[in-house]
């Protein structure tokens, strides 16, 4: 089983108590299901649009969202 930093746990628990969906994605893992390796980053895929992100973690710090923009996807 994957062990998730603290930090992450918040992220993908406060997207999902807000009502959207939130999976752990990307390198880390790949880099589990190959060979267990520890990950240094995470990816967090969600249902909920850069805005939507931003309101659930209005009460946060945030460092950057060039990841939020960069990731979003708008449907056709």
């Amino acid at each position: 089983m994957i062990v998730l930093p603290p930090q992450v746990n918040t992220v993908i628990t406060d997207l999902e108590q807000a009502g959207f969906e939130a999976y752990l994605v990307g390198g880390a893992v790949r880099d589990y299901v190959r060979d267990c390796t520890a990950a240094n980053d995470w990816d967090i895929a969600s249902n909920a649009v850069p805005e939507q992100v931003k309101q659930v973690f209005a009460g946060y710090n945030p460092v950057s969202y060039t990841h939020l923009r960069a990731h979003e996807t708008k449907a056709n």
